[in-house]
Order: structure tokens, then sequence, then C-alpha cells
């Protein structure tokens, strides 16, 4: 019977998660990219994790459960998330995990979130960049900004500028040639196509190809093609590096990037080489998050951030049962906004604010 009892306990961590034995003690797994390219990434998102489990933890002893964040750093390696997921489900046993900083780093960890029944949420990728076998898997997830609300702000903008009697009829793309980044380019294109405007020219670069060389590039496309304004999907470091070249050669050119915009300008600490810079974010994060994370970090929350916090929420919710696992990758937090509204934010006025439109 003792090995009989052995045989067992090794076929279910074979086979999948057992669930966790220490009733009062529920994990959360979490593999962020700390290190490598997407560490600035995951590691914002994994601050708005642990901020949702610091605050489930203060629930009123009522409530006896405990939750605790294991995390393991992905490196940005697709084979170490491989590693990650096996550790999370087989040895920790955790109730679900959130990863997937890029995407390709999801798509590694997905098939295995399928296998053990574990139910995971990218906070950095939208739902239509996921793969629809991950989506129709019933267990993966994603609490970022959809690429559709992206569209829907960056719509809105030409428009905007249009009535202040601004020109935007050739439009330039910048992105990284990458999954996540050719579907922006392709949305991107369909605004263009509906807006019966012109592509003025598109970049792709190698993602594994120096920042430097990479702006440098795109600068001198946008000084020799002189697009209206420009898509950009670049870091913080890409940004500001893009904004030097400007200066360099004597241009101002109208820009909208993803959300690493206010990153970057403080970083800078120079304002005038980001007139004509914009920027599409999620709707403003409610004030108690804000609050609350300037408390526990003593910084205001960054790229990423609040998705993580809410990816962490939604977990904490599924272990706890007080809702049931969606029907849909889009259905998400339907209490929340993050799916389905953005917002342009530009620092063409020498601070970071809010775009008003005309």
């Amino acid at each position: 019977m003792k090995y009989l009892s052995l045989i067992i306990v090794f076929f279910l961590i074979l086979t999948g998660c057992t669930g966790d034995q220490e009733t009062n003690t529920i994990k959360i797994g979490a593999i962020p990219s700390l290190s490598g390219a997407a560490g600035e990434q995951g590691k914002n998102w994994l601050q708005g994790a642990e901020l949702a489990l610091d605050q489930a933890n203060q629930q009123p002893a009522s409530e006896p459960k405990q939750f605790q964040l294991i995390v393991e750093d992905d490196q940005t390696q697709p084979a170490k998330v491989v590693a990650a997921m096996s550790k999370l489900c087989q040895v920790d046993r955790v109730a679900g995990v959130i990863g997937g900083t890029w995407d390709f780093l999801g798509e590694a960890a997905y098939p295995l979130a399928e296998k053990h029944r574990l139910p995971f949420v990218t906070p950095s990728n939208p739902v239509e960049v996921i793969s629809e076998k991950a989506k129709q898997s019933g267990f993966v997830f994603s609490s970022g900004l959809s690429l559709g609300a992206m569209k829907a702000a960056f719509d809105s903008f030409v428009d905007s500028e249009k009535a202040r009697g601004q020109r935007v009829e050739r439009i330039g793309i910048v992105y990284p040639d990458l999954p996540f980044g050719l579907q922006q380019a392709t949305m991107i294109q369909q605004s263009i196509a509906e807006k019966q405007l012109k592509v003025a020219f598109t970049y792709a670069f190698p993602p594994a190809s120096l920042m430097s060389d990479t702006v440098k590039l795109a600068a001198q496309k946008i000084l020799s093609e002189k697009p209206d304004l420009t898509y950009m999907v670049l870091d913080y470091n890409g940004l500001d590096l893009l904004t030097k070249e400007f200066v360099g050669l004597k241009i101002q050119p109208k820009v909208i990037t993803t959300q690493h915009l206010d990153q970057a300008f403080l970083f800078s600490k120079d304002p005038a080489r980001y007139k004509n810079l914009y920027a599409i974010y999620p709707v403003e994060p409610e004030e108690s998050f804000r609050n609350a994370f300037e408390a526990k970090f003593h910084t205001p929350p960054r790229v990423y951030a609040y998705e993580g916090y809410l990816a962490a929420r939604f977990l904490i919710r599924i272990a706890l049962g007080w809702q049931k696992l969606p029907q849909d990758t889009q259905q998400i937090l339907p209490d929340e906004q993050t799916h389905s509204q953005a917002r342009i934010m530009t620092t063409d006025s020498g601070e970071f604010a809010a775009y008003e439109p005309s």
C-alpha cells in the first residue's frame, strides 16, 4: 500500500494539478519577464498583481483564505515559460497563472493551461492577438486593452485632428516584426483604408535589432517621406532615442504610439523634445488603485500595472468561487472597462495630459 500511494501521487504530478492541500492558502502563479527584452513590461504588471494580492490578504477575518504569489522569471524566453508553467502546476499547485508579457511568451503557456485546466490571464496582450486554438480552450483570458478599442481611439484622434484643420492624409507605420506588431500595423492599415487615407510607408524592424539603429532608420523614413502622422509601436527607450533623432534632424513630426509615452517623457526631463507626441492608453484606472499603488511602491503605476492588477483580481475571484470562468476570452472582468474603451494622452503642451478632442 505504501508503494501504491507513492505511485498514485507520482501519477497525479505527471498528469496535472492536484490542488493545494493547505486549505487556508491559495497560490497564484506569475510568470513575468523580469529580465530580457520584455523586462520593463513584466516588472510593471507584476507590481499590479502584487498589490491585488496584498489587498485580498487584508480582507476581514470572516474570509480565512490567504493568497500567495509564486513568481517565475521567464527571461523573455519561451522555453523558460514552459518550465515555469510545469513547476507552478505540478509542484506549487497554483489556482491560476498570470503571464505572457509578449505574444510569443503567452503562446508557449497556453497549451499547458489547457492541458492542466488552469485559468491563465495575459495582462499585456490584446485578446485579438491570442491564437484561435487558445481562445477555444476555455482557460486563456486577457485583461489587456483590445485592438478594437485601440482602433476606435485612433479613428477618433484622426477625425478630431481633421476637425481642427490639421492635415492627416498620409500615415507612416513603424512596428516590430512580431505577431503583436503586425496585428497593430494591420489595424492601422484598416483604418487608413476605411478613411480613404494613404500609407506613406511601413517599416517592420527586427526585434533583435539595436534600438538605436531602429530609430535612426525610422527617423530617416519620416524625414524623407514626410507623413502627416506616424503610428509607432516602440517602448519607452525607443521613444526617447527617437525624439533625440528628431532634434538632430531638426524636425518635429506628429507621432502616435502605444502606452509607453508617460515613462519616456518623464525619463527624458526634456519636454521640448516631445512636441507632437500622442499615445493610446486604457481608460483612466480607478483612483483607489492609483492611490494604493503609490502608497505601496512610492511611484505612479506604469504601463500594464493596472492590467496586472485586474488579472490578479480575476484569478482571486475565480479561486474563491465568487465568479465562474467566462465562456469567452473577451468577457473577463465584465465590470471593468479595459477591453472596451481607450483614451488618447499627449505631451504636446509640455505635460503628460489627456488629449482634448475638438
